[in-house]
């Protein structure tokens, strides 16, 4: 792995945030309970997937998912897997019966994210260690759910239930130059770039919650 450009250094802890309020409608009291949020996108609800049995509704969309964007870089997260889900959030989301995608936040300060390896292989100074430190990752739609108001309807409600649950200050990810476009558009910034050991580029992005927020309400 070959780091190109190290852009900015953060210094101090990202804002805290709220989210504006919606009429979310949510179905039972444990911690799989489900959400839908009309105002949004009518007739989406998102699930959280606790265990691996439950996960499997959302196998087939995750091969569509680059995980060869980590081997590439080098940070040796492959036989993690079952763990890095174990310790995160993963959301899918449906419309009526069908699955429409499927997103995972994994928490910083297990060493179980690819900024994190990326931080220690490089030395870079980048706080992803900071609590309310989430990695974004295997966000895949159904092909005939790929649209920008999906993808944004999709990730206000899983961010929604995230910051329910945990607490959030901000978000990074590993991402193609094509995907880190996408990105920008929510609010996160390329803090680094690096080539793979392929040779192909890659950006690490990162935003604190409040500038996410922001683009999604």
């Amino acid at each position: 792995m070959e780091i190109t450009e190290q852009k900015i250094q953060f210094t101090t802890r990202p804002p805290a945030f709220t989210w504006q309020k919606c009429p979310n409608r949510y179905q039972g009291n444990g911690p799989r309970a489900s959400t839908s949020c009309d105002s949004i996108m009518p007739g989406l609800t998102l699930q959280v997937l606790n265990t691996a049995e439950e996960r499997m509704v959302v196998s087939e969309l995750r091969r569509y998912s680059p995980t060869g964007v980590e081997d590439d870089l080098g940070l040796q997260l492959g036989p993690w897997e079952a763990a890095r889900d174990d310790i995160a959030v993963v959301t899918s989301i449906t419309r009526g019966n069908a699955v429409a995608g499927t997103l995972r936040f994994v928490p910083s300060g297990h060493g179980l994210t690819g900024g994190e390896r990326l931080v220690r292989l490089t030395g870079a100074a980048l706080p992803l260690d900071e609590p309310g430190s989430w990695e974004v990752g295997r966000l895949v739609l159904a092909p005939n759910e790929r649209s920008p108001q999906m993808l944004t309807a999709y990730l206000a409600m899983a961010l929604r239930e995230l910051k329910r649950r945990r607490e959030v200050n901000q978000f990074y990810a590993i991402a193609s130059p094509a995907m880190a476009r996408l990105w920008r558009r929510f609010g996160l910034k390329v803090v680094m770039n690096m080539r793979g050991a392929s040779g192909n580029p890659f950006v690490l992005v990162l935003g604190n919650a409040a500038d996410v927020a922001l683009t999604l309400h």
